[in-house]
């Protein structure tokens, strides 16, 4: 009876590993072959732009040195700026402008650029960026200004550091602000958006006063607006 069992069980063994032998393989499910994707390329953006109020955004290119922007003149390698040239014949209050490059917006701020003149501005916090993948460059926002008096109503001199403004008004003047940026004489070009400030209050007529104001020489600098309180 034992060996009955035995062979039994040897039959159904045989019978189990015969059947795993011989069970055919899964079917492997074919995959279609699929064309490898492209990479995507980037088309850099091409200078100089015309903007739609008529500015032109002439160059895009790296700068090293102090950075004027924040009124810091703190030294920065590299940083992005944008050349920006206004041929029209009224005076840029303040102008706001992006470029885009991989999905990051890079800004550059304006002010006070005068009629068929040019400036460098250094992008906003000092931002960096690879100029071969500029996408696209943008207006964004414009102020433009025009003329609050001629020399005949209020005249100024520049020499060295100080600058002397003369009322030649019969009014009192309340406040008189004068505007000025650093200029490249060499590059006939503005350096930096920005554009500083110096006051006056209270000036009576025909009197004339000297100021020395901070960030001015006549080497490197120019009045690019005064504006009248009366």
């Amino acid at each position: 009876m034992g060996r009955i069992r035995q062979l039994i069980w040897v039959i159904v063994a045989v019978g189990l590993l015969t059947g795993c032998a011989t069970q055919p393989m899964p079917h492997t499910a074919q995959t279609e072959s699929r064309p490898a994707e492209k990479a995507a390329t980037i088309t850099p953006m091409n200078f100089p732009q015309i903007l739609p109020d008529g500015l032109v955004a002439e160059k895009l290119s790296t700068y090293t040195g102090p950075y004027w922007e924040d009124g810091s003149e703190e030294y920065v390698e590299k940083v992005t700026a944008l050349t920006v040239y206004n041929p029209t014949e009224q005076m840029l209050g303040f102008g706001a402008f992006a470029v885009e490059q991989a999905g990051e917006t890079i800004y550059f701020f304006v002010h006070r650029l005068p009629p068929n003149s040019r400036c460098l501005v250094l992008a906003y916090a000092k931002k960096t960026c690879d100029l071969s993948e500029v996408t696209a460059c943008r207006e964004l926002s414009i102020r433009w200004e025009y003329p609050q008096f001629s020399r005949e109503q209020l005249d100024y001199v520049c020499l060295g550091k100080k600058v002397t403004v003369i009322n030649r008004d019969v009014r009192v003047l309340r406040q008189v602000t004068v505007w000025y940026k650093r200029y490249d004489r060499a590059g006939d070009c503005y350096m930096g958006g920005i554009a500083y400030a110096a006051y006056l209050h209270a000036m009576q007529p025909q009197e004339q006063r000297t100021l020395q104001p901070s960030h001015y020489d006549a080497a490197d600098a120019r009045i690019v607006g005064i504006e009248l309180e009366i």
